[in-house]
């Protein structure tokens, strides 16, 4: 600043103290008003009229955000859409003692909130810098808040906010199948003989009051084999309608099969799977008004009827066995097979 001051001396003499001033006037004007259009932009209303996708970052991102603002987004879809919300970077502070504990209203958050027969109910709220899952509306409106506050003890790093994807969506975020608008599903083995399925807006929330239908439709000599690797269904007991659980359930006709159980919570589908009778297989995965979780992950398989017959399989064992003759395999293909009807 001193070399700067006698510059100014030698070339422009008794006008030194006015130009200083007024380039310091106004960096700080030019700072005010940054971070006031930061401020101004804060609140946003996204319509699906005016795109079906785009990018919302915080203030200032991917800089220090400011303190004491509280932003708030809402995003509206139209006819059967839904809305869907991506984050890919999130970073807020919160206290140093406070690091492990539970998001707080004192601390910086992102809170989301989805529209419930025009009653919005609060989805989960965020802090800190783990990375919170996709989110997916319910009906045709999510709300979001943003608010950070002014602490004492100032952060030793500057934090960057969050920046998340907006997607107006039709195909409730599942790729598998051929689909319609209202969430059902259709795999056929003259497609495919194989691949996964999946709970809506997986790996993130399915959205909540959701009934989703997967129907698989094989040829006559098929049944369908289903397994999952990834299952979390909030619910409880045996997952009925009294115990207001989300479930998924299994069918053999178009219909519902009251022979075959729900699966929720703790009771979880077998892991070695479930199998159809015939070639036919409906799966729906329900969802209620009260909780949240991040779904499942399954892979179906058409398989041959008779590559799974039993008698097959003793039939072929019996015959590498030495020693064994022909009159004991009679036998043992006659107690398998006529047991049954006795």
């Amino acid at each position: 600043m001193r070399n700067f001051k006698v510059h100014l001396i030698e070339t422009l003499g008794n006008k030194m103290l006015l130009i200083i001033t007024v380039s310091q006037i106004g960096n700080a004007l030019h700072e005010q008003q940054q971070q006031q259009q930061s401020t101004d932009s804060c609140d946003l209303e996204i319509t699906s009229k005016m795109d079906k996708s785009g990018t919302i970052t915080s203030p200032n991102y991917p800089n220090q955000y400011p303190a004491n603002l509280r932003c708030s987004y809402r995003f509206r879809s139209q006819n059967a859409e839904r809305v869907q919300l991506v984050f890919t970077d999130f970073d807020l502070y919160q206290p140093p003692d406070h690091e492990n504990s539970l998001c707080r209203g004192e601390f910086d958050h992102f809170s989301a909130y989805v529209d419930l027969d025009g009653r919005m109910s609060e989805v989960d709220t965020f802090c800190g810098v783990e990375m919170p899952p996709q989110l997916m509306s319910s009906q045709n409106l999510i709300a979001a808040e943003f608010v950070t506050h002014q602490y004492i003890v100032q952060p030793k790093r500057p934090y960057r906010g969050f920046r998340m994807i907006y997607r107006f969506v039709t195909d409730f975020g599942i790729k598998s199948g051929r689909s319609d608008s209202t969430c059902s599903f259709y795999y056929s083995s003259a497609e495919s003989t194989n691949g996964t399925f999946y709970s809506p807006n997986y790996p993130g929330y399915y959205p909540r009051k959701t009934e989703c239908h997967y129907t698989f439709d094989g040829a006559p000599n098929q049944k369908v084999r289903l397994t999952f690797t990834y299952f979390d269904v909030e619910g409880f007991g045996q997952c009925d309608n009294e115990s207001q659980s989300d479930f998924i359930e299994f069918s053999n006709y178009r219909t519902m099969d009251r022979k075959l159980p729900r699966y929720c919570g703790n009771r979880k589908p077998p892991e070695k799977g479930v199998e159809s009778e015939n070639d036919f297989y409906h799966v729906i995965f329900s969802s209620n008004s009260i909780f949240d979780a991040t779904g499942f992950f399954g892979f179906y398989q058409f398989t041959s009827k008779e590559g799974k017959h039993p008698l097959r399989r003793v039939k072929s064992a019996a015959w590498k066995m030495h020693g064994w003759s022909n009159a004991v395999i009679v036998v043992a293909l006659c107690t398998i097979s006529c047991l049954p009807l006795f």
